[in-house]
């Protein structure tokens, strides 16, 4: 603000006024500016500002760890706390950020990406206000209500860097169909970049027990109302299908799931079964020797609320090179609680603790990674293009 009403020598006012610009910074009057100077109480101020995306406040204070929060635009912390997730992820991050990676500037949700994740990585900043983001989201996440924070993560544009970027949580699954009535046996692979995992309802649920849902099968028949077209009979028929995991992806999401559709109340009701967290859990995985892949946690995301309408949504996470470099973890990259513009330090003991203490704040979307004793197993994602994101869900235990 100084700079910019009151001139420079070097052209750096222009400089600040194009970074205003694009971070969506308000700029006070000059009378305003030698207003709040004089009163000296400048500090204390929190200011209260109209902008194009709703308000937002713009408080002047010190992030731990040189962290940068994010500002609630109203009812936006479902993509706050998705944001915070994918921007602990090294791998996701550096491929955004990368001045290699070819962003189209058509497609508007990368390069809006790519613009608010710079921000984030600045320590001149204490918040940064992802308006332009949150604009570029379809019309029915940015509608003012309380929306899914999955929905924001799974966002992709059709664009060669979106894919790219993406290629760390890629992995495939392979589905087999046997029809019940002659016994041909259909095969497909597919591609996900998140793996959906029902919750019973109980009054607690161990989460190792709740992974271990593959390999999966599941019925198809008239009960379930999915019946099989088998190309063999040329007709519908009662069948079963197979779901076992392929190649799995260096950093893993799993989303639990908590929302599903009531009939009988014709809206979306919330599972709050408790889940009890672990640091580490093992996925198997079919490759003719039912190989245990073994992943690392480093951020969760948080609903608080007794419905899926309503609620709000806030993260724990540390950076996912921890997962790599455990000997550093405790100095090199804590365990933060990122709540919008709030960032406090914290721990895997204290996230524990306090979802033990408030029943309606429940983990949701679980980001992992693959341990350095697994790395070596990864399969090589394609460069060619990748089929529509698929989430796996409605699986049972075989």
């Amino acid at each position: 603000i100084l700079v910019i009403h009151f001139g420079d020598s070097d052209g750096i006012g222009t400089k600040v006024q194009n970074a205003r610009m694009f971070l969506d910074l308000p700029v006070v009057s000059r009378a305003d500016a030698i207003r709040t100077m004089q009163e000296s109480s400048w500090k204390k101020n929190l200011q209260i500002q109209k902008t194009s995306a709703g308000f937002r406040r713009k408080q002047t204070f010190v992030q731990p760890l040189g962290k940068v929060g994010l500002v609630n635009l109203g009812n936006s912390c479902f993509m706050n706390s998705a944001l915070r997730a994918l921007f602990c992820t090294a791998d996701f991050k550096e491929a955004i950020l990368n001045d290699t990676l070819t962003v189209d500037s058509s497609k508007v949700m990368t390069t809006r990406l790519r613009e608010t994740f710079a921000g984030l990585s600045t320590s001149r900043l204490s918040i940064v206000t992802p308006s332009a983001l949150y604009k570029a989201l379809p019309e029915w996440l940015n509608d003012g209500h309380q929306q899914d924070a999955a929905e924001f993560a799974k966002l992709e544009d059709e664009d060669p860097a979106s894919k790219q970027a993406m290629s760390s949580f890629h992995g495939t699954l392979v589905n087999q169909i046997r029809c019940s009535q002659c016994g041909t046996i259909s095969s497909n692979k597919e591609d996900f970049y998140d793996l959906t995992i029902p919750l019973p309802r109980a009054d607690s649920a161990d989460l190792q027990a709740v992974v271990d849902i593959f390999p999966s099968t599941e019925e198809l028949d008239d009960e379930n109302n999915n019946k099989y077209f088998c190309n063999h009979c040329r007709s519908l028929q009662d069948a079963k299908r197979y779901t076992m995991l392929d190649t799995l992806p260096i950093n893993l999401i799993l989303l639990l799931n908590r929302f599903e559709y009531d009939t009988k109340r014709s809206r979306r009701i919330k599972i709050d079964t408790p889940i009890s967290l672990t640091k580490s859990i093992q996925i198997k995985i079919r490759d003719g020797h039912d190989e245990v892949i073994n992943y690392d946690l480093y951020a969760v995301v948080i609903h608080t609320g007794e419905s899926a309408s309503y609620g709000h949504y806030y993260t724990y996470a540390r950076d996912s090179m921890a997962v790599d470099n455990k000997e550093q973890v405790i100095t090199s990259s804590p365990w933060l609680l990122y709540n919008d513009t709030s960032i406090t330090n914290s721990s895997f003991e204290i996230m524990q603790q306090a979802l033990v203490k408030n029943h309606t704040d429940t983990p949701y979307m679980l980001f992992f990674r693959k341990t350095d004793s697994s790395k070596s197993n990864t399969t090589t994602v394609s460069s060619s293009p990748l089929p529509t994101k698929r989430s796996v869900s409605n699986l049972k235990r075989e």
